[in-house]
């Protein structure tokens, strides 16, 4: 009896130990992954020397993983609303879940997010305060780069001068002193600007990390190649026309790119730049080019057998975000690369992407008001291709587009009852967009004509799709489903004749 009793005993006091220990193990597990997961927030602090513009909009946007500048609205992010403080300053405060991100800062006006800050790298832990003083540093030499959004705070802001201050500081004055630098720099000067622009960098080697260091030195390098191939584009239209064109295309892009590339070990560390990866991306093409240029699937191809790891997986989701809608089945290309990509954070943000931006995911249940006052949904208008016309009073490229493109669109389809146009408008005045709808300047009668109910671009269908330029188009086929997102000059008349007749 004395032995069974101390057998039950052992077992009671094993069993016990046992769970102690399991216990123990998941709550060690539980800190570390929180310790890994928990970040120190962010906080950037916007001043006005002056009074100016106390009753704006400034608005934060962040993302936690961004692959490429160009593609970044394809990507969910965080927006923060600058909250006013007692001082009158703009607050924001972001709560990363790694330890790099970049944001953007600018201005909502009229439909358009006016940059002042342009995909600034950012860090856990980053609090600081941006002084902006009243300056006349904006001047003519200037102009050179006015074809680029990456400048565009330089002209929206043209009568102030950001200072920074606080923790994180250095990594922003320097951006701003590299850029300002490159700005002054006429076109044809890339890689002039890329070593002046690194030396800047070189004096700040003792004010931040090695690894920020490395990010920022990324990001420079990437801006630079970016903008090289950008004028290279133009040299690529008129030699394609000439006989042996592509060859030259290429031998051209050896000689003047290619030569400059950095070595493999500096390259893994650099794709973690949204700079440097799209110009990876944007020089492949010309790489690969034969007697034509490579399609999407190739290239595809490519990059699945040529490159491995991190490097692979960023390029495969920057590729699938570029040229979405020039693969012959985006879902097919989707599913491809959903299988092969392997880091955590670009899986979900593929799926992120799916849900919204993937051709088939099911469309935002819109209801928007029209001119007498009635509720226009979604849910009213399946069995019907849809064209949804985005545009505010003002914006010449909306008028424009509905002169030239869309007014011919109607004119083909009309009495057509499987397909129907509906224009959106963000004015948030009620007054004004019904005059801009009688104006005929920017829609018809023909169309369905709504606006975002006084919200502006602030509106949820606004933000769901993240618009950010006008005219924006959104294709919505017949069972209720994303077709398309597109801008000016990428919808035509044979669009819509090809969905509402496939062949």
């Amino acid at each position: 009896m004395v032995f069974l009793k101390t057998n039950a005993m052992r077992r009671l006091i094993n069993n016990r130990l046992h769970t102690w220990m399991l216990l123990s193990l998941v709550i060690i597990t539980c800190q570390a992954m929180a310790s890994e997961s928990v970040r120190e927030p962010i906080t950037i602090e916007l001043k006005f020397a002056d009074s100016a513009f106390g009753n704006e909009r400034f608005v934060l946007k962040y993302w936690h993983q961004l692959v490429g500048v160009s593609t970044s609205s394809f990507v969910v992010h965080d927006e923060v609303v600058g909250v006013r403080t007692d001082a009158g300053n703009f607050r924001f405060r972001v709560y990363p879940s790694s330890d790099q991100g970049y944001f953007s800062l600018g201005k909502e006006k009229d439909g358009y997010f006016e940059h002042l800050l342009y995909h600034y790298l950012v860090e856990s832990g980053d609090s600081v305060l941006v002084v902006m003083n009243e300056s006349n540093a904006f001047d003519e030499v200037y102009i050179q780069k006015q074809w680029s959004t990456y400048y565009d705070g330089f002209r929206n802001f043209k009568s102030y001068r950001p200072s920074f201050f606080g923790n994180g500081s250095a990594k922003y004055q320097c951006r701003y002193s590299t850029d300002s630098l490159s700005l002054r720099l006429s076109d044809g000067k890339e890689d002039k600007s890329r070593d002046e622009s690194l030396a800047i960098l070189a004096g700040y080697a003792d004010k931040i990390a090695p690894h920020t260091y490395e990010r920022l030195r990324a990001d420079i390098v990437g801006k630079n190649l970016l903008e090289k191939y950008r004028m290279f584009s133009w040299d690529v239209l008129s030699l394609a026309k000439k006989k042996n064109g592509y060859a030259t295309i290429k031998q051209i892009h050896e000689m003047g790119f290619t030569k400059n590339s950095q070595d493999s070990a500096w390259i893994n560390v650099a794709v973690n730049s949204p700079f440097y990866l799209e110009s990876m991306l944007v020089g492949l093409p010309y790489a690969m080019i034969t007697d034509s240029m490579p399609t999407p699937e190739r290239m595809l191809k490519q990059i699945d057998g040529g490159y491995s790891g991190l490097i692979k997986d960023r390029l495969l989701c920057l590729l699938l975000l570029t040229y979405r809608d020039r693969f012959e089945s985006q879902a097919t290309v989707y599913r491809q690369i959903q299988r092969v990509v392997r880091n955590e954070g670009l899986q979900k943000m593929l799926h992120s992407y799916s849900q919204k931006f993937l051709q088939g995911a099911p469309a935002f249940p819109f209801e928007l008001e029209d001119a007498d006052g009635k509720l226009i949904k979604l849910a009213d208008l399946e069995g019907k291709l849809l064209l949804l016309d985005f545009w505010f009073t003002g914006c010449s490229g909306c008028s424009h587009f509905f002169m030239e493109t869309l007014s011919t669109i109607e004119e083909e389809f009309r009495g057509d009852n499987r397909f129907e146009v509906i224009s959106i408008s963000i004015d948030q005045d009620r007054k004004r967009w019904l005059n801009s709808v009688d104006s005929k300047r920017y829609t018809s009668e023909e169309a369905i004509n709504v606006y975002t109910n006084g919200d502006g671009s602030a509106h949820e269908l606004i933000k769901f799709y993240n618009i950010e330029s006008y005219p924006t188009i959104v294709i919505i086929d017949n069972k209720g489903r994303l077709y398309g997102i597109y801008h000016q000059g990428q919808v035509s008349n044979a669009t819509i004749r090809a969905m509402l007749d496939p062949v």
